[in-house]
């Protein structure tokens, strides 16, 4: 059973306090029946308007611990709480009034959600407790995307791996085809993100549903697509991955690389979209493969599979030449 953890924060409106009586709104509930449902619709929502300040956000966080966690711990505004696990997943959620000093004080949407997005720092869980496996300590709280997420010591405790039939080579190998996409500017689907919706060249008109990216190093768009000969029925289970090693002249090393995050048939064919520096001229080489077995971290890990590493198969290797 992995760790896993989420968090997010939500908002708590408060009543709105009466205004003056000679500026008094009807409430919908007593409108005059002749008023519009769509006005009715207006006022309803006016009276229960988010409320951004604070006081009215709450911290929410949750996830499953496996079948060893006993309690969480956990920073609050007055010192830290701590909250037992549940059933056999050692289940945990929590919810805390917001703390500005613990998550920020920004306020707004969350791109292509409904809910609200607080800066939230890394190290909201201090500590998780076990019955027959020593005490993890979480990172220090900070807001440094550079530290390490992981817990010391207690990944693995409770983890069961699950079953993947013994795979070789062979039994995921596919030619890897290259489509680059030049143009001057690029497109992006407004909506939820969605890992196979792929963004799009958009010199002209922007499509409906799509708002242009600008800004950054000039970029060349390749789609790059294989044919999935194993499925990734779980995506905390298995994936595909992408990863782009960038020329010499170009300082070499790891460039771009993502996986696939989404339910994969056997048989289907997945199509992905990765940027290079089109101010860079060389040849980009690249490599897709298969991970059966992501471990207990599942792809909450920074790390992705790539070729070579044991347990990790190849797909096939591609390039693509900038000049």
């Amino acid at each position: 059973m992995p760790i896993s953890t989420r968090s997010t924060t939500s908002r708590t409106p408060t009543p709105p306090r009466a205004p003056p009586a000679s500026h008094a709104r009807p409430s919908p509930a007593a409108s005059p029946p002749q008023l519009p449902e769509r006005a009715k619709a207006h006022l309803a929502a006016e009276r229960h308007a988010a409320d951004c300040e604070p006081r009215n956000q709450r911290l929410v966080a949750f996830g499953l611990l496996g079948p060893d966690a006993t309690s969480v711990t956990y920073p609050t505004a007055q010192g830290t709480a701590t909250t037992p696990t549940h059933g056999s997943d050692g289940a945990y959620l929590i919810v805390e009034p917001v703390d500005p000093t613990i998550c920020g004080t920004q306020c707004e949407y969350a791109r292509g959600g409904g809910a609200t997005a607080m800066s939230l720092p890394i190290g909201l869980i201090a500590k998780i407790t076990y019955r027959n496996a020593p005490t993890c300590y979480g990172p220090p709280l900070t807001r440094n995307p550079l530290t390490l997420r992981q817990f010391n010591n207690c990944r693995d405790v409770g983890y069961v791996a699950p079953y993947h039939p013994n795979l070789t080579e062979a039994d995921v190998a596919s030619p890897v085809h290259v489509q680059p996409m030049p143009a001057r500017y690029y497109c992006i689907h407004k909506g939820i993100y969605q890992p196979n919706v792929l963004r799009i060249p958009c010199d002209g008109r922007v499509p409906n549903g799509y708002a242009r990216l600008t800004g950054g190093a000039p970029q060349l768009m390749v789609y790059i697509s294989w044919l999935a000969r194993q499925p990734v029925s779980n995506v905390n289970d298995s994936t595909y991955s992408i990863q782009i090693a960038n020329p010499r002249r170009c300082g070499g090393g790891g460039g771009q690389g993502n996986s696939t995050q989404s339910l994969i048939r056997a048989g289907t064919r997945i199509t992905r979209d990765l940027e290079v520096s089109s101010g860079c001229a060389g040849t980009y080489q690249g490599t897709v493969v298969y991970e059966p077995s992501l471990g207990p971290a599942g792809q909450e890990g920074t790390r992705l599979p790539e070729a070579g590493t044991p347990g990790t198969y190849l797909v096939g290797r591609f390039s693509i030449v900038v000049r």
